[in-house]
């Protein structure tokens, strides 16, 4: 007979959420008991100190769709510098960025994009998972005489206020490396990499896109330079993609660093389309392709940090079988920080 039931009534009132919030704390930081975790002569880990930051980030979209005689027709987003802060302690990590008067300046000629953004993930040992949801609306042509002929140097380029694009993104990678390689140490300096080291990785991507305008995305008096089915006025992609790549981070005179990373992914993408001429079509499953990119470089001291990254990400696939439709999404993202070294944990039940 179990006797465990009655042996918990016995416990003090605090012990069972004494022991919830230890469990929940050694799941998301790690059993100290067991040491480590990783080789101390690659790694140096500030994951107890409370690291706050003052951040400069810019984030874009495009959206490229191929012309008949292999050119590329592409939309872009105008969208101003954010400036806000961070707070990063243990695994819990939060950024908040605004649009400041006087600073954050857009080029009028391109026209005025509005972006709404949010995002959050977990970044241990060996698992990173990061999602996030990206709203723009207004696009300018790249090429400004691919959609008005007429246009001079000089002149605002033709813009689209009526173009949206949702994108959600959701990954998750394994590394194979977690005793030598930080990922936190290039990403959100709460770690150092004191030795150069890499890790494979693998894992999966998955991308929901829409993008639509209040008429079709092609010029109506190009229509001959393009497929029929790329003249679309709405487009719902779901992509789904194993990915595997490699990650290295340089060590540069014991504090300094630059980091690579390249992780492309294929697998299969279901699209829902609708025409200019409001038909509706879908493709059914087919082939698609993604690519996550990485690079960053910065100086990470003991008390202070400065780093900036470039993180790039672009899902392509075929509308019709001579036509590729691609959505990309830039990150610049730079952190200038302090910490303030050993806080004690703020709240054990959520693992801080």
């Amino acid at each position: 007979m179990c006797r465990t039931p009655w042996l918990l009534l016995l416990l003090p009132p605090t012990a069972a959420p004494a022991q919830f919030g230890d469990f929940m704390y050694r799941l998301l930081n790690g059993d100290s008991t067991r040491g480590p975790g990783y080789d101390t002569a690659y790694v140096t880990s500030y994951r107890d100190d409370l690291c706050i930051s003052l951040v400069t980030a810019y984030q874009g979209s495009s959206i490229d769709i191929d012309r008949t005689d292999g050119a590329t027709l592409t939309y872009s987003t105008n969208t101003p510098m954010q400036y806000g802060a961070s707070i990063d302690y243990k695994w819990l990590g939060v950024e908040a960025t605004f649009t400041v008067p006087g600073l954050s300046q857009l080029d009028p000629d391109l026209g005025a994009t509005e972006a709404r953004g949010l995002g959050f993930g977990f970044t241990g040992r060996r698992w990173w998972f990061r999602n996030f949801i990206l709203a723009s609306e207004g696009f300018y042509p790249e090429e400004p005489r691919q959609v008005d002929p007429d246009w001079q140097e000089g002149r605002p380029y033709p813009f689209r206020p009526d173009l949206e694009n949702l994108t959600y993104m959701a990954g998750i990678h394994r590394g194979f490396n977690g005793r030598k390689f930080s990922y936190t140490a290039a990403r959100t300096q709460t770690e150092r990499q004191k030795r150069s080291a890499g890790s494979w990785t693998a894992g999966a991507t998955f991308w929901f896109s829409r993008t639509r305008g209040s008429s079709g995305l092609l010029p109506v008096f190009d229509l001959a330079n393009y497929s029929t089915a790329a003249n679309v006025r709405s487009v719902r992609r779901w992509l789904f993609c194993l990915t595997g790549g490699y990650a290295h981070t340089f060590a540069l005179w014991h504090h300094g660093f630059v980091h690579l990373m390249v992780v492309p992914g294929l697998g299969a993408q279901q699209q829902a389309l609708q025409l200019a001429d409001r038909e509706e079509r879908s493709t059914g499953w087919t082939f698609a392709a993604s690519t996550e990119f990485r690079m960053g470089l910065g100086w990470n001291a003991d008390r202070w940090y400065a780093a900036m990254s470039l993180v790039a990400y672009e899902s392509a696939g075929a509308v019709s079988e001579d036509v590729d439709l691609s959505t990309s999404i830039v990150n610049l993202h730079l952190a200038t920080g302090w910490r303030f070294r050993h806080i004690k944990p703020l709240w054990r039940q959520l693992g801080l």
